[in-house]
């Protein structure tokens, strides 16, 4: 939320003020389109031993846009980095969610799916007007330039957390016995 909602939020500002307007926010976000298009063709053959280290890393991607936004960058390089973010974000998510899938038993998988879901897609609005209204306190540049700093200081503490950084992969979908699914 606080990477990328600024991003989305402040970015055609940017592009609109300092890059040429709509053409250059349409390359940008076509990049990052594309960057996670190919992210999801290359997850369908990546398997790391341990996903989330290499999910979480990905993340650090997601800066390089708004970090490209507050100078402003050309169109072009804020447009590679929105490709490297699109790629990391599809990556961690398809990492994270197969993870879920093989770690979490069959009886509580759409709980935790829909409590992650919930919170993803809830808190984005919120995320949005946040983003405008800190900008309107600490001006685009800075605003930008925190949500590119919190990608590039919140990777370390998550990776600091034993049980994401070491978590393997399993072989498979996990062992399920119709026994034990309960009903809601």
């Amino acid at each position: 939320m606080l990477c990328s909602r600024p991003i989305w939020a402040l970015g055609p500002l940017v592009a609109e003020e300092s890059l040429g307007g709509a053409p250059a926010w349409a390359a940008i976000v076509t990049a990052f389109g594309v960057g996670s298009v190919v992210a999801g063709v290359a997850a369908l053959r990546f398997k790391p031993e341990r996903p989330l280290l290499v999910g979480v890393s990905a993340l650090v991607l997601l800066g390089l846009p708004p970090a490209l936004l507050a100078v402003p960058a050309p169109t072009p390089l804020i447009a590679a980095g929105a490709f490297g973010a699109g790629f990391g974000l599809i990556l961690f998510n398809t990492l994270f969610e197969t993870t879920v899938q093989q770690h979490v038993s069959a009886a509580a998988l759409s709980r935790v799916s829909s409590i992650d879901w919930m919170l993803s897609l809830g808190l984005y609005p919120i995320g949005l007007a946040l983003a405008g209204w800190v900008a309107e306190v600490i001006g685009v540049g800075a605003t930008l330039t925190v949500a590119a700093a919190w990608a590039l200081l919140s990777t370390p503490f998550v990776l600091a957390v034993p049980s994401v950084r070491n978590l393997h992969r399993r072989g498979g979908p996990p062992e399920v016995d119709p026994a034990t699914i309960q009903p809601l």
